[in-house]
């Protein structure tokens, strides 16, 4: 694998090479961890969003986690940003419990308290 300063990691065929730190950099970069009512529940949802114009990194996010054995889905509304959201529980505590954030350590430290019933915060 190539690594140069500011250079993504490449495989040997010049391909990203999707990883857990990729996923890492990219959540930090384009991502984020939401909080929404449910107000038919009186409860609270939260889920885990990144953000592209491309869908073509985000179907290699997707395929990474499916062999990390989380379930995510990519949308693609019409304003032309695609958008892979991790919403189930078991699904977010197992991407919140992997991923190496730096920069939203914070809310990923928040929501993985919250959704262990301890949270007293907004992530």
């Amino acid at each position: 694998m190539e690594r140069d300063a500011g250079k993504k990691a490449r495989d040997g065929s010049g391909q990203v090479r999707v990883d857990w730190m990729y996923v890492g950099g990219f959540f930090d970069g384009e991502g984020g961890v939401s909080v929404a009512a449910r107000a038919w529940s009186n409860t609270l949802a939260l889920k885990v969003t990144m953000g592209q114009k491309s869908q073509g990194i985000l179907k290699k996010i997707h395929a990474f986690l499916l062999t990390q054995g989380i379930h995510s889905v990519i949308y693609r509304p019409k304003m032309g940003i695609s958008t892979l959201e991790i919403g189930r529980v078991d699904d977010l505590t197992r991407y919140l419990s992997s991923v190496p954030s730096i920069i939203k350590r914070k809310q990923v430290d928040c929501a993985l308290q919250y959704l262990r019933g301890r949270c007293r915060e907004t992530p």
